[in-house]
């Protein structure tokens, strides 16, 4: 079931859901990005979870940068999709630009915090 969440622009940074897709595009540099990400992410995990999503793309191909407090935002948002039963669990496929060499290292890290639900690849 396709994801029911509108475009949403941030700062420097927009999230669009296509179906089951999640695009991440501009940079992502706010000294506070909880502040938007985290009620983004928390729609985002409320929506999977309610549409029985098996499995959320998450395109990064457009994101430039990510700084370390955002990435803490995406630990948080793992962390409660980890947290669900495994009949309710959706896995995360990441989509990494191979010219952005940091999404990369930083997305192989977030492999290991719930190993076989967590992906990437570089597209």
């Amino acid at each position: 079931m396709p994801l029911n969440i509108s475009k949403e622009i941030y700062h420097n940074v927009q999230f669009e859901v296509v179906n089951d897709v999640l695009y991440i595009r501009g940079v992502i540099d706010a000294l506070a990005p909880g502040e938007f990400m985290t009620p983004f992410f928390d729609k985002l995990h409320q929506a999977a979870v309610a549409g029985g999503t098996s499995k959320l793309v998450v395109d990064i191909r457009d994101l430039t940068y990510l700084n370390s407090s955002a990435i803490r935002e995406i630990v948080t948002w793992i962390i409660k999709q980890k947290s669900l039963s495994k009949d309710r669990m959706y896995s995360i496929h990441f989509i990494c630009n191979p010219e952005h060499l940091w999404q990369d290292s930083s997305i192989s890290t977030l492999m290991y915090l719930n190993q076989g639900f967590i992906s990437k690849e570089q597209g």
